[in-house]
């Protein structure tokens, strides 16, 4: 599951959608700490953004242990310091070329201490976006408010479009003048392609590079001025093979976002709890901190399956594991997938929850090809207000599906809080 790491001073590179279709989403349709800066007001973020920030805007005030960084480049160390310790700040780098060492030393430290060395040796600064909490390192000279100002209009909601082939790609083809988007190979592509949402209404970039990786603790941006390429976004995964331990930052993702377990890791049964909680923002976090936890021992979707009772929590288990393990057709989750074949002896599909059955039917679909759950599912009456907080995520399957879409327009089921209408692509 790795993704791209920083590549300064790297040229765009094409890449092929592995799908065969590609989603072109966005072409189709108060600063604190160190500085006093307002930004032109951006639409207020979306629900999971808003909540994302205490943690976002938290994190330089989070105490570490055993702190080390060392590094002979500045892009370097900095990745370090965000995968390392799970702290994460977006860096605009103005002068990929230039080279010169770090090394901070700390039995115990602030977040904030560790940032201001790192600032310190290569004459930056760092700033908090007030409207999402994310944390910039940019040149002294170079204020927050100059970076990426471009305007952009979404002239409507979008609603759980892919992040790296939904919005930025897009973006970037949208304005070939301005900026370039680094391309992403189709295994990274998983870890970028998570689904983002953005109210209709006039950004800059850089709000939008705020709004798509605010709530999702695993996703950085590195932002590059190139001296022939011009201005470079590339996206930056936050994990890092090899920890023996819960980053610190991930540990305060799940405090902030989850609960509080008194400074104990989650265990599998807090997890299990978590990802079939009914209320869909704490499912939505802890899938994040699973993905978080990827390489980090013995993280195991297949013990939380094995965990997971009586069958409705296994299946919400296993469709937040398909959310961050399947984003794009080149991926699988066996052992999720089996575990939804289940919901036919079990009668999800005919008499159970009908969120749980209605996801795991759309998730059939997507990735077995089979529509049988779906049909059945589509005969059931949901009244107004079942489905509701769970649109964004049917919204995504229906996206990242073409047979899902079309047994839907085909079938128009009675549902009042979803309908064909709201997964028609322009």
């Amino acid at each position: 599951m790795s993704r791209s790491a920083p590549a300064p001073a790297q040229t765009p590179i094409a890449r092929s959608d592995p799908s065969g279709t590609q989603v072109r989403t966005l072409a189709a349709a108060a600063v604190i700490i160190f500085a006093a800066r307002v930004c032109n007001a951006a639409p207020p973020p979306p629900a999971d953004v808003h909540t994302a920030m205490v943690w976002n805007a938290g994190l330089p005030n989070l105490e570490l242990e055993n702190v080390s960084v060392t590094s002979e480049r500045m892009v370097d160390a900095w990745a370090d310091i965000c995968r390392k310790y799970g702290v994460r700040s977006v860096l605009y780098d103005a002068d990929p070329f230039a080279s010169a060492p770090f090394a901070f030393e700390r039995q115990k430290c602030s977040t904030g201490d560790l940032f201001n060395a790192f600032a310190a040796t290569y004459n930056l600064m760092w700033t908090v976006d007030g409207n999402t909490g994310v944390i910039w390192f940019h040149p002294k000279n170079v204020p927050y408010d100059s970076i990426l100002p471009f305007n952009i209009g979404i002239p409507k909601d979008l609603v759980s479009v892919p992040m790296q082939t939904g919005v930025l790609e897009p973006l970037s083809e949208r304005s070939p003048r301005m900026f370039y988007v680094h391309r992403c190979d189709p295994v990274s592509l998983n870890g970028f392609d998570y689904p983002v949402s953005l109210s209709r209404g006039s950004y800059t970039v850089r709000d939008i590079l705020n709004y798509c990786i605010a709530a999702n603790p695993t996703t950085t941006f590195y932002v590059q001025v190139h001296p022939k390429a011009g201005l470079i976004i590339q996206a930056v995964c936050m994990l890092l093979p090899g920890l023996k331990s819960v980053p610190p930052g991930v540990g305060s993702w799940w405090k902030t976002q989850i609960g509080d377990l008194k400074n104990q890791p989650p265990s599998n049964a807090n997890q299990i709890d978590a990802l079939s909680d009914p209320r869909p923002q704490i499912r939505h976090a802890a899938r994040y901190y699973l993905e978080a936890l990827s390489y980090v021992p013995p993280s195991s979707d297949d013990a939380l399956l094995s965990q997971a009772s009586p069958y409705p929590k296994k299946a919400w288990v296993a469709l937040g594991i398909m959310s961050v393990r399947v984003r794009v057709p080149t991926t699988l989750s066996p052992s999720g997938l089996a575990v939804l074949q289940r919901g036919y002896s079990e009668n999800l599909f005919s008499q159970g929850n009908p969120q749980l059955a209605t996801l795991a039917a759309f998730e059939l679909a997507r990735e077995a090809g089979d529509t049988n759950a779906l049909d059945i599912v589509m005969n059931r009456h949901f009244p107004k207000g079942t489905l509701d907080e769970i649109r964004p995520d049917l919204a995504w399957l229906a996206l990242k599906s073409d047979l899902v879409r079309t047994d839907m327009i085909e079938a128009n089921p009675k549902w009042e809080d979803f309908s064909a209408d709201d997964i028609k692509t322009d």
